[in-house]
């Protein structure tokens, strides 16, 4: 079966798995979901920011 879809037994075997695990066909995502912005109020990060400008990131991040 493998040679006649021109892929190796391994990845069949995976198809196969998920198939049973899952019962569906589709592929399993790639990357994980995005993550939410740890930042959640951008105008008062970008006052503080404004106010603290002559500091590095690194500098702002020990604040």
């Amino acid at each position: 079966m493998s040679r006649l879809l021109s892929i190796s037994r391994p990845t069949l075997y995976r198809w196969l798995q998920h198939l049973e695990t899952s019962g569906s066909t589709t592929p399993q995502p790639r990357r994980p979901p995005p993550q939410p912005a740890k930042i959640k109020d951008w105008h008062k990060f970008k006052e503080f920011v404004d106010s603290h400008g002559d500091k590095t990131k690194k500098k702002l991040a020990q604040l």
